[in-house]
């Protein structure tokens, strides 16, 4: 077969470290951000972006109200960046590193509705290709962030604001949030945030984030939420929410759960903004072949699992 190499020269314009450091400036929207991650200067990151802009002919990211917005050219790129990335760490790590030879720990965690989502195609992947490797499931707690920190994970999901330097991390995806109303509200006329504020919630207590949000949400607006329910567990949420007799907020692959027969309905809240679903790991776990390579396939499960479309 005789493959066509005639546009080598944009290969050319563009080298592999330019690519690789665009990939990252694009995912984090955020020039200091994006230096971090990389271990590089603010001014050279700019100098990336620059380069970008010239060889794209598309000005990629542009200020927005709450800093960097990615134009449509911008969230082209990124999905198309984090796959050629991906593949060229293959390419230069397949003479150097054997999954299947090699022996190894990992140590993860993430909410219960995601393990329940994604845990079966990421043994598949990673035992099937690693048979001497370890795998170890955690449960997500509220103090998940400082297991990670103090050495007893090697990676976590979840939607964390606030990232200690010592990590490194990468979006997943936007976690969108959605108002459950039981059947038992809904018979009272009740079809609000506003005005389920006034009846008791079910909690997600695992999650420090989405609490923080709602509980300033509820502030802005006047409000004292009532905790129905709490529990640390979205499946056992879930499986409450069932019985269409509390209201809640929950992520949207939460709702996606729920069928026509369920005594419940679920609506967006756009006063709540999303949140970006992080994968985060260690700063010494960075390079480390086995750990690259499981955090490629978690992320490509997750993905194709959470955000099918």
């Amino acid at each position: 077969m005789t493959h066509d190499y005639s546009h080598t020269t944009d290969l050319n314009l563009a080298n592999l470290n330019l690519l690789v450091s665009l990939a990252v400036l694009l995912d984090e929207a955020h020039v200091s951000r994006a230096a971090d991650r990389l271990g590089m200067t603010q001014s050279a990151i700019s100098h990336v972006l620059n380069r970008a802009r010239e060889l794209f002919d598309d000005p990629l990211l542009i200020k927005g109200k709450q800093g960097m917005v990615r134009t449509v050219r911008a969230e082209q790129l990124r999905l198309e960046l984090v796959e050629f990335v991906h593949a060229s760490s293959v390419i230069f790590q397949s003479e150097q590193f054997d999954p299947s030879q090699v022996k190894g720990q990992l140590r993860f965690s993430c909410n219960d509705f995601i393990a329940e989502q994604c845990i079966s195609e990421m043994l598949n992947q990673l035992a099937s290709q690693a048979p001497f490797l370890e795998i170890s499931y955690c449960r997500h707690h509220k103090n998940s962030l400082q297991d990670l920190q103090q050495g007893q994970l090697d990676l976590l999901i979840g939607t964390h604001r606030h990232i200690p330097s010592t990590l490194r991390y990468q979006d997943l995806g936007p976690e969108h949030y959605h108002l459950i109303l039981g059947k038992r509200y809904l018979e009272q006329g009740i079809t609000s945030l506003t005005q389920a504020w006034h009846y008791p919630l079910a909690d997600y207590s695992a999650d420090a984030t989405l609490n923080q949000s709602v509980a300033q949400l509820a502030e802005s607006q006047a409000q004292k939420p009532q905790i129905g329910l709490s529990s640390g567990s979205l499946i056992v949420l879930q499986t409450a929410l069932s019985s269409g007799l509390l209201n809640a907020i929950v992520p949207h692959y939460v709702c996606e759960r729920f069928t026509a027969e369920d005594p419940l309905q679920h609506h967006v809240i756009t006063d709540l903004a999303s949140q970006p679903i992080k994968m985060l790991w260690p700063e010494h776990l960075d390079q480390q072949d086995l750990h690259t390579w499981s955090r490629q396939i978690i992320l490509q499960v997750c993905q194709q699992q959470l955000w099918p479309n």
